[in-house]
């Protein structure tokens, strides 16, 4: 019963930071459909050098344009997923090396959780739906296809987010830790809109691991592509390994905080 209850909580805190971030969004629109619609430009021009390297070839290592498609439907769905919710991420490690977190230590419950979903990305749901948009009308257009795509979006969107944390909680213990937690992110996200399969072996072993772009694009496109309950277990499986590392990491980090005397969050 205090599982169900302390799960039933989680749940309101996150709908609550949801509406209100979303009504923070209503309140400045005009930023708000800019952002948005910038994405989805910056986003189509993206997908447009694959189209132009696809007029001359028919396929890459056995993956044909409707393939790619996929990959980058998934990282746009999954990245704006992660940043739309959890807009915080990807300043977690500036914040930790500022001393940034003092007011989130004042909050009940989790200080992780408040502090990921205090902020929305606006410019995030272009990127979700963009990538809504590509797969339904260039990869897939069926309802069953559609559920199963935001299925794998929104596995592959926590698994960015854990990563993030735990990359960012090295910022604890190195004081070169923000620079790094900013480089991974750079090479995570850039790797994961290429097909491991076009990478030796070596390299594939690296996206499967310590920079895990393989499992936020690629995987999930190999069970969007032809669905594997094997694929899909071993998508699960690093899911709740990340999300144990990351949280365990933050909260063992916070053992070593040093406050920099900011009250309240940054905006």
């Amino acid at each position: 019963m205090a599982a169900k209850g302390k799960l039933y909580w989680y749940k309101e805190l996150f709908l609550e930071y949801v509406r209100m971030n979303f009504l923070t969004a209503i309140e400045y629109r005009a930023s708000f459909f800019m952002q948005v619609f910038g994405m989805i430009l910056n986003d189509i021009a993206l997908l447009f050098f694959w189209w132009v390297l696809f007029q001359r070839v028919n396929a890459i290592k056995g993956w044909e344009i409707k393939d790619v498609f996929t990959i980058y439907a998934v990282v746009a769905a999954g990245f704006g997923l992660a940043t739309g919710f959890f807009g915080n991420v990807t300043r977690l490690s500036t914040m930790i090396n500022r001393g940034e977190l003092d007011y989130y230590l004042t909050l009940p419950k989790s200080p992780l959780l408040n502090l990921l979903i205090s902020k929305m990305s606006f410019s995030a749901w272009g990127d979700f739906l963009f990538g809504i948009f590509v797969y339904l009308f260039l990869v897939h257009g069926s309802f069953s296809g559609l559920l199963l795509f935001i299925l794998v979006s929104t596995i592959s969107s926590l698994i960015f987010v854990s990563f993030l944390i735990i990359i960012s909680s090295l910022t604890f213990y190195f004081e070169s830790g923000e620079i790094l937690a900013q480089e991974l992110t750079e090479a995570i996200i850039s790797f994961s809109l290429y097909p491991a399969s076009i990478f030796p072996q070596e390299i594939k072993i690296i996206l499967f691991t310590f920079v895990p772009a393989a499992l936020i694009g690629y995987l999930p496109a190999v069970i969007l592509k032809s669905f594997s309950l094997k694929y899909f277990l071993f998508l699960l499986f690093f899911l709740i390994l990340f999300m144990f590392l990351g949280i365990t990491l933050f909260y063992r980090g916070m053992r070593r905080y040093a406050s920099g005397s900011v009250y309240g969050p940054k905006i």
